[in-house]
């Protein structure tokens, strides 16, 4: 994979929240604070999310309190959830897959963000070795967003994760100490 391969998957990561069922809105837990205005548990929509799944506020967010959501980036993993994993099937339209689909979103934002690390550090010169294991890692989470969501619900992020960190904090031989 070279540095363009990088650059465009660290790019395809984008929300389109068209193609999502509202899933940031209802499945993370929002804690009163100066980005949020007031407390929502994990599994309850907003008080602002509309039955179409569109924000009522969105033009407002900032004005009435919600910086966090103007700036929170599922990269993605909404719509993959919405209409990859549950195949168009929405919680509201179907209660039977209600938590599932919540407690598989918070699975695959993780997922997408250590997606985006890890292409976004194929992009730096690094030498072939250490980008070697960044693509196999890569390959890896990539492959994760394609199982479904009983596999999904059964995964242990931690042996995908902990590695990555792992070889992500080592500091490469190539950097100079006075750097």
């Amino acid at each position: 994979m070279d540095k363009e391969t990088a650059k465009n998957i660290r790019e395809s990561l984008t929300a389109d929240c068209t193609k999502c069922f509202g899933l940031c809105c209802t499945a993370l837990n929002i804690v009163a604070s100066s980005d949020f205005p007031i407390n929502k548990p994990a599994g309850t929509p907003c008080v602002h999310l509309q039955t179409d799944y569109g924000c009522q506020i969105h033009s407002n967010l900032r004005k009435k309190g919600f910086k966090g959501c103007t700036v929170f980036d599922c990269l993605g993993a909404g719509q993959v959830v919405s209409q990859v994993t549950f195949k168009g099937q929405s919680w509201r339209e179907n209660s039977e897959i209600r938590q599932k689909m919540l407690q598989v979103f918070q699975i695959m934002e993780q997922i997408y963000e250590t997606i985006a690390y890890t292409a976004e550090a194929l992009l730096y010169d690094i030498p072939y070795a250490f980008s070697d294991q960044l693509r196999v890692r890569l390959k890896e989470l990539q492959n994760l967003t394609k199982l479904d969501a009983e596999q999904l619900l059964s995964l242990n992020l931690v042996i995908y994760r902990f590695p990555l960190n792992k070889l992500l904090a080592k500091k490469p031989a190539y950097i100079s100490e006075k750097a």
